[in-house]
């Protein structure tokens, strides 16, 4: 794939003082070391070039459940992530780095990050296992110990400061303290310790079981539901958990409107979405043409040739293509719309501007990527895995051209500068 689409939205890593860093937390956490001399991170310090550098995707999870991370900047908190197998992980991680930045700032200027997202739980033989995975302690060191040793100077100090004036005249504890204050400077002023380390999510998607969107303890239903994107085997639902198989399109999208994660579609006010589903419906034809050897990816059909091919291959479009046309002749025409195909509902869709919908907005938006395949954008910006999957998957010539589209919308919102994520 591009270099740019690959890493443009990761950290450069380069300067021989950061990478030393990096792989003093690396050797903490994983026992190795990177010969690169250059490579990109996400918000958790992982790195793809090192990961391919070992044939290790996951060198930074440990058995899917136990993620660690690295951290030598706090800009990390920006940043995406690359690989992990639940979504909760970049939230907890740049949630970590925003509500620690003092801390993590003082560290960072001295040496690196480094640690773990704890949860208890070390494999997963049941899917209790993954439904339990909510509540996270984050254990965290640095790897010259800048933060135990501070915990120390913490505790000398305040025995000195509970006890008797004749304490401080004692050279020995003195002499402790000011061994301490040389590793760490003055903790009063640069504060080394992280205070805020334990998160819980509630709603969050796991690669478990080929896939889950697991909704806890949802206060309208009094039970956990999960949306399962693969057949449960062997499972039985138990009176504290649904299960809602994903290929019940209806069902799901039913639940998202129902506990206010997305908006219902209001089918007199569909003319605002015909740009998109005229996208949408471009998009299909330029995939048509290319499984079909219609498309030459140096020379991009313009308006009238994708119009003549429509007229030229009309019955022979996928259904989908015909459930958009309908769809936008009704549109167009203002005629009444009834209902809409399963097919299409999630490309109408929209996160809801409740409190539970803004929240939730990119687990919904992964969630909904499964339903939109010619939701490029919304897919690599929302769920990487699946669009890489996908990717692999594509002839040539649609790689090409999903690149530059890609390409081109994404240097559009860097230069007006809207959120990524």
């Amino acid at each position: 794939m591009n270099y740019e689409l690959m890493f443009g939205d990761l950290m450069r890593v380069e300067s021989p003082h950061l990478i030393a860093r990096y792989n003093r937390a690396l050797l903490k956490t994983c026992g190795i070391e990177t010969k690169l001399d250059k490579f990109h991170i996400d918000c958790s310090g992982y790195s793809p070039e090192i990961a391919e550098e070992f044939n290790a995707p996951d060198y930074l999870n440990a058995s899917g459940i136990s993620k660690r991370f690295i951290i030598i900047s706090i800009e990390q908190q920006y940043l995406p992530i690359s690989r992990s197998h639940f979504s909760s992980t970049s939230e907890i991680i740049q949630s970590f780095i925003r509500d620690n930045s003092k801390s993590l700032l003082t560290l960072t200027a001295l040496d690196a990050v480094y640690g773990e997202l704890e949860n208890n739980i070390y494999r997963v033989n049941k899917l209790s296992d993954v439904i339990d995975a909510v509540t996270v302690k984050v254990k965290v060191n640095s790897t010259k110990n800048f933060i135990e040793v501070a915990k120390k100077l913490k505790t000398k100090m305040k025995e000195l400061d509970d006890s008797n004036d004749l304490e401080w005249m004692k050279s020995d504890k003195l002499e402790k303290i000011i061994e301490l204050v040389k590793v760490t400077g003055d903790i009063r002023n640069n504060q080394m310790i992280p205070t805020k380390v334990k998160y819980s999510k509630e709603y969050f998607y796991t690669k478990h079981y080929g896939g889950l969107y697991i909704f806890r303890h949802l206060p309208e239903r009094g039970k956990t539901t999960v949306i399962a994107l693969q057949p449960l085997y062997d499972v039985d639902e138990s009176d504290d958990v649904t299960i809602i198989q994903s290929t019940d399109i209806r069902q799901v999208f039913e639940f998202l409107i129902e506990h206010g994660f997305i908006s219902n579609i209001d089918l007199l006010k569909l003319t605002a979405s015909k740009d998109a589903l005229q996208e949408k419906k471009r998009q299909l034809v330029l995939d048509y043409m290319v499984k079909s050897g219609h498309y030459n990816y140096e020379d991009t059909p313009d308006t009238y040739e994708m119009s003549q091919f429509i007229h030229d291959n009309f019955e022979t479009l996928p259904k989908q293509f015909h459930l958009f046309y309908e769809l936008l002749m009704k549109i167009e025409k203002n005629q009444d719309i009834e209902s809409i195909d399963d097919s299409l509902i999630f490309y109408l869709c929209r996160s809801s501007n409740s409190e539970r919908g803004e929240a939730n907005k990119k687990l919904i938006n992964h969630l909904i990527t499964n339903y939109t395949p010619y939701s490029y954008l919304t897919t690599f910006l929302y769920n990487r895995d699946l669009f890489l999957t996908q990717f692999d998957q594509w002839l040539y010539e649609k790689q090409v051209y999903i690149e530059q589209y890609l390409l081109n919308h994404v240097s559009e919102m860097k230069k007006n500068k809207l959120e990524f994520y």
